[in-house]
């Protein structure tokens, strides 16, 4: 019986390394006229798996081909939704279930190839029913009798349909629901655990079994570099020791190599944060190839990191002698040079960035970078036109709160404009009391201001109080409100 689930299972893993295969969509305009029949689908699967899985021994070769016809037939997106009780659903974010779909589907897939090719039995005979389609023909039911060592087993395939072809939700073996199985053992956990502990545990078992599974390629293939350093990384956070031995076992596969030296130097650095050792492997990388864009661009990193500016320019240099056509090291170069209090470097870099159209996820970034910079100098409306750039690109109270300290200490203040920026701020994060605490001070201090005013001045303070008990300049400033409005 258990062999025979196996094969039944079989289909519902993909590919078993460490990201899950994401179900495609369609695109709009790819015509779905012609649909697959889904018992003609599943049987060619069936096999071709069953010859892979017949052979007396497999090849690495041999387990690709059969991640690659396992995957794609099941929606684990729309498995783990209908796994989660209907409350978690209706109270989680759309992140956490992506998250968790994601989990999920590693964590079926890691855990299941490896039991499938030790202990996969061919079923004596295989039969399928006819399919049954409910009243939009989008849904099908397909039935197979699977007999072996004299006992049948009934596996029912719930499928919907996707364009041209089929994805399964659900596989029902004697009457026992795949995807009921995982709600009940989820909802077990919840009973105890948060939603968060929940893809925690599902991680870590996706974890567990993609070990088991490149030791496994390991064994198949000893010569397989690739699976060194894969299996070396799948230990980060979990056994450090581990994770440098398998990276140096990668490494002595293509000794005295340019790639050996910097995964070594890489692993040290990002993994275990031990730069003086991480520098020692990158830079016998670099004699190797005086021209590796990725170990100078790495060593900056490391040099930074360390808080030797002056290195990390000179690395960060090297690359762009290179390579000069990458945004990123510039950016790189203006963070160093304001870190460094070169403030015109620091722009040139960050300029030189924009021009090279760095990626999106930084350019407001940089723009907030370059509206600092401005507002150290006192150029005030520069530093409200780079602010304003990196609000476009990404809306952050931060943000909003610089724009409205810059029109606040302008030449010319708009003390309008900094309180409207102010209050902005205070939308995204209305908890965040020095916005109350500068609209204050704006109520109080700026008695040309013609819209002064005491009253609003220790609303605002006491509002920055209630949210920071321990604010002293508002505390401070709120005293000397209330004193003026009794000398008043």
């Amino acid at each position: 019986m258990k062999r025979i689930i196996i094969l039944a299972l079989l289909i519902l893993i993909g590919c078993a390394g460490n990201k899950p295969v994401v179900v495609q969509t369609i695109a709009d305009d790819v015509k779905c006229d012609s649909v697959v029949n889904p018992v003609a689908l599943l049987k060619q699967n069936n096999l071709e798996l069953q010859n892979e899985l017949q052979k007396k021994s497999h090849s690495l070769n041999d387990i690709e081909r059969i991640k690659y016809l396992s995957s794609g037939l099941f929606d684990f997106p729309k498995i783990a939704e209908r796994s989660l009780p209907k409350k978690t659903l209706d109270t989680i974010s759309e992140e956490l279930k992506t998250e968790f779909a994601e989990e999920f589907q590693r964590m079926v897939e890691n855990s299941s190839i490896n039991k499938f090719i030790t202990l996969f039995t061919p079923p004596d005979s295989m039969i399928y029913d006819e399919p049954k389609y409910e009243k939009d023909s989008a849904k099908v039911d397909i039935s197979i009798h699977s007999w072996s060592n004299g006992k049948d087993m009934l596996m029912v395939y719930k499928m919907d349909k996707a364009c041209n072809s089929w994805r399964v939700w659900d596989l029902v073996i004697d009457s026992l629901s795949t995807t009921r199985n995982y709600k009940d053992q989820f909802n077990t956990i919840l009973e105890t655990k948060s939603f968060e502990e929940l893809i925690k545990v599902i991680k870590n078992k996706a974890d567990e079994s993609y070990i088991e599974y490149l030791k496994k390629v390991i064994e198949l293939r000893p010569d397989y570099v690739d699976a060194y350093y894969n299996l070396g990384s799948a230990y980060y956070g979990i056994d450090n020791n581990k994770l440098i031995e398998y990276y140096k076992k990668g490494a002595e596969l293509e000794p005295d190599s340019v790639d050996g030296y910097y995964v070594l130097g890489f692993a040290y650095s990002f993994f275990l944060q031990e730069y003086d050792i991480a520098i020692d492997y990158l830079k016998k990388a670099a004699e190797l190839k005086p021209d590796s864009i990725d170990t100078y661009f790495t060593l900056g990193d490391i040099y930074y990191a360390k808080g030797d500016y002056d290195n990390a320019i000179e690395y960060w240099k090297k690359r762009i002698e290179a390579r000069p056509d990458y945004a990123i090291v510039y950016y790189r170069l203006g963070i160093v040079y304001n870190d460094k209090h070169e403030y015109v470097k620091a722009i040139e870099n960050f300029e030189k960035a924009i021009k090279l159209k760095l990626d999106g996820y930084l350019l407001d970034i940089t723009y907030e970078y370059m509206g600092n910079i401005y507002f150290k100098k006192q150029d005030f409306d520069k530093a409200i036109k780079y602010y304003k750039k990196s609000i476009e690109l990404k809306p952050d109270y931060k943000t909003y709160y610089s724009i409205g300290d810059a029109y606040r200490f302008a030449a010319k203040p708009n003390f309008d404009k900094a309180i409207e920026n102010f209050k902005k701020s205070i939308e995204l994060k209305p908890n965040y009391a020095e916005a109350y605490y500068s609209i204050g001070r704006i109520y109080t201090y700026y008695e040309h201001y013609d819209k002064h005013d005491i009253n609003k001045a220790i609303e605002y303070y006491k509002k920055a109080i209630e949210l920071k008990p321990d604010f002293e300049m508002a505390h401070y400033d709120l005293k000397e409100a209330e004193l003026w409005k009794r000398q008043k």
